[in-house]
């Protein structure tokens, strides 16, 4: 077993192997591909991957450049590691030597490292490595949360208005887009300005695959303010954008640890850098913007 870069001309193949081995459709192949080639369009490689004496692929993650991290002056580099599958007959050790040589060669070439989607064996392995939970913590609020804003009368009451507006964030610059789009909601005479993106989750009920609208956000500004009136924030965005739920990003720091209702946030997204400030990545570029 040998461990290469994915270049451009192994990309097909490394997303053929990751299409049976996760089973995605052909449509989801197409989205990871043609996310991966946007954000990379600037440098040289994709990931990483185990092939055999036959030249056969056993295993394969991809690295996509997610974008620039600016803090002190600093430009920081941030890789993203996704969808990790190595095949079930070789797995072990060559999975976390293919792991650990794809956070070695990124560390080599200054790129701070982050994982967005990591499942516990993931947790587990980039733990022993030395990446550490980002600062960033995530909950989940469903519509009905707010059930006694349903009415059109209270809604109106509350809610004035929510429309798009231009991007105000300047500490992470992404290379992906997608449908990441920053927007303003007056909410009680309060100016709130978030960024986020509409997408699909799969669940899997009853043996059917079922895909669920869900809204991934950030809050820009008056974060405290976002917190004391979640119901009606959430409520609102889930029937502006037609979503079930919404998963929330917040900063640690604007937590109470004894508040219950703040208990509900838990660290999710994992990172690796020798930058001590470097605690905090959004979502935007990430895996989770794939439409």
């Amino acid at each position: 077993m040998a461990i290469s870069i994915i270049r451009e001309n192994e990309l097909n193949k490394v997303i053929k192997f990751l299409a049976l081995g996760f089973s995605w459709s052909l449509e989801r192949s197409n989205k990871v591909k043609n996310y991966i080639k946007k954000a990379n369009k600037d440098i040289d490689f994709y990931g990483f991957y185990i092939f055999n004496s036959d030249n056969e692929i056993n295993g394969a993650v991809l690295s996509p450049y997610q974008g620039k991290y600016f803090s002190r002056g600093e430009e920081i580099r941030v890789a993203n590691l996704m969808s990790w599958y190595v095949s079930p007959n070789i797995r072990g050790m060559e999975s976390i030597q293919l792991a650990k040589s794809a956070v070695d060669y990124l560390n080599k070439r200054k790129y701070s490292v982050v994982n967005f989607t990591p499942n516990n064996i993931a947790i587990t392995v980039f733990l022993s490595f030395g990446f550490k939970y980002m600062d960033i913590l995530t909950a989940r609020f469903f519509y009905f949360e707010g059930f006694k804003y349903f009415s059109p009368f209270a809604f109106k009451k509350y809610v004035r208005k929510i429309i798009p507006v231009k991007d105000i964030y300047s500490s992470f610059k992404e290379n992906f887009k997608s449908g990441t789009k920053t927007y303003k909601i007056v909410l009680n005479n309060n100016d709130i300005i978030f960024k986020a993106v509409k997408t699909t989750r799969k669940k899997k009920i009853l043996g059917l695959n079922i895909f669920l609208p869900v809204l991934y956000i950030t809050p820009l500004i008056k974060k405290e303010y976002v917190l004391e009136n979640i119901e009606i924030f959430s409520s609102a965005l889930c029937y502006y954008f037609l979503v079930l739920f919404i998963e929330l990003d917040i900063e640690k720091k604007y937590l109470i640890s004894n508040n219950d209702f703040h208990k509900r946030f838990k660290p999710r997204y994992l990172c690796f850098s020798k930058e001590k400030n470097f605690k905090v990545i959004p979502f935007f570029g990430s895996e989770l913007t794939i439409k």
